[in-house]
């Protein structure tokens, strides 16, 4: 419905729908369906709204399992909607692609392709912020990109920063280990 109203020109329709489903999905604790809500959500909203809601869904991806398209996207996705590759935090999602197709695309047919996708988003993010190719191994290995335990958190940290109103009760969410 919420995608019938955004063709009709209702945008504001639309995102009320589609905040409605995610608080939906979570309360039947429906995460993949809240994933997918929260994406569609920010193609309905005002440009400088939707980095709030892909935000609320790569927090999601994190804890769930998600097709690992999916996450590779929300994290291309929330890179854009910040300002593509110069944006501060553009390392950090692309340190968190790399991660999650590493850790969750093991069974994947394409892995090797998203894998590649993923670093190339990341070292791509490293020379838009200046870093020359000889370079990158050890600007990956400070910035902790490659380190779950230091990548993790601060992601977490920065998505929650993102974040002023959560459509979901996020102490209902499980933790599925990588």
């Amino acid at each position: 419905m919420a995608w019938a109203a955004w063709k009709e020109g209702d945008r504001g329709q639309a995102a009320g729908l589609e905040r409605r489903a995610v608080a939906v999905f979570g309360q039947v604790k429906a995460w993949s369906d809240a994933v997918t809500a929260l994406s569609n959500l920010s193609d309905y909203v005002d440009p400088e709204e939707a980095p709030a809601y892909l935000a609320q869904a790569l927090w999601l991806a994190l804890r769930i399992h998600t097709p690992v398209e999916d996450s590779l996207n929300l994290c291309e996705a929330i890179l854009q909607a910040l300002g593509g590759l110069e944006a501060e935090a553009a390392p950090l999602l692309g340190g968190a692609a790399v991660f999650l197709v590493a850790t969750r695309g093991t069974q994947h047919p394409n892995q090797e392709q998203l894998l590649q996708q993923a670093m190339g988003l990341l070292f791509a993010c490293a020379q838009a912020q200046g870093s020359e190719e000889d370079d990158i191994p050890r600007w990956l290995e400070d910035l902790g990109l490659l380190d779950p335990t230091r990548l993790l958190p601060t992601l977490e940290k920065f998505l929650e920063g993102l974040v002023s109103e959560w459509l979901f009760n996020r102490a209902l969410v499980p933790r599925v280990e990588s």
